[in-house]
């Protein structure tokens, strides 16, 4: 069965992308691995996402990139949330 012809999987997949549709995610360490993969992923579900780095902005930059152009919301913020002070600067 064609994907692209049946109604009630294309109603599924739009139901799915847009789950979390509205809401924002902060996925620290999202420079690269499984943190820039997480990203992706919330970002796949239709959640705006806060890339958060300690030491890769390129890479931040990087998944922002590719979210955007997958026609996602991102930013990128600095930050190592293991300090409490760059914690909450992020916050602002």
């Amino acid at each position: 069965m064609d994907d692209k012809c049946n109604p009630e999987l294309r109603w599924v997949q739009t139901k799915l992308m847009s789950k979390l549709k509205g809401k924002v995610a902060v996925v620290t360490g999202a420079s690269k691995g499984i943190g820039a993969a997480i990203a992706k992923a919330l970002a796949a579900e239709g959640a705006s996402v806060v890339v958060n780095y300690a030491s890769s902005k390129a890479g931040a930059d990087d998944v922002v990139a590719a979210i955007t152009k997958s026609g996602g919301e991102a930013v990128a913020v600095g930050g190592d949330v293991s300090k409490m002070h760059e914690g909450l600067l992020m916050q602002q």
